[in-house]
């Protein structure tokens, strides 16, 4: 199944810190004309010359459309990530309905508060994907 990959970036420092998002199609309805998909977001520090410390408790969310998915608050610890070796900040599961016409794309929007760390702030991500398109009966 078709897998979409999109960057999104650290708050004041933008060049430091990274969020992946890993966007995977699970499987379709024809019946009921949707999708299930998995997204997962990942955060890395790629700043090899500060010691990133461990922030405090700070709010994430996940939306699809701009309804929220999932969302909470953790403390995450970016010391010690790169690209090859990133935290997973979340994932969630669920469907999601197409059009009439079985066509659909979905905003995905991803964000970490991090308040403790100054010189990265928060992580963010807004990116599109556009979902095969289901089958509909002529």
């Amino acid at each position: 199944m078709p897998t979409y990959y999109n960057q999104g970036v650290g708050g004041n420092y933008p060049e430091r810190m990274k969020l992946r998002t890993v966007a995977t199609l699970n499987s379709q309805d024809i019946t009921g004309n949707k999708s299930n998909i998995t997204i997962a977001c990942y955060g890395y520090y790629d700043y090899p010359e500060y010691n990133v410390v461990n922030p405090t408790d700070g709010a994430y969310y996940l939306k699809i459309d701009d309804v929220t998915k999932k969302s909470g608050t953790q403390n995450l610890n970016f010391a010690g990530t790169s690209s090859t070796n990133q935290v997973l900040i979340f994932s969630w599961t669920g469907d999601v309905a197409h059009a009439a016409d079985g066509s659909k794309t979905i905003n995905i929007k991803a964000y970490q508060d991090c308040p403790g760390v100054s010189t990265l702030d928060y992580l963010y991500g807004s990116n599109n994907w556009t979902l095969p398109t289901i089958p509909r009966a002529s």
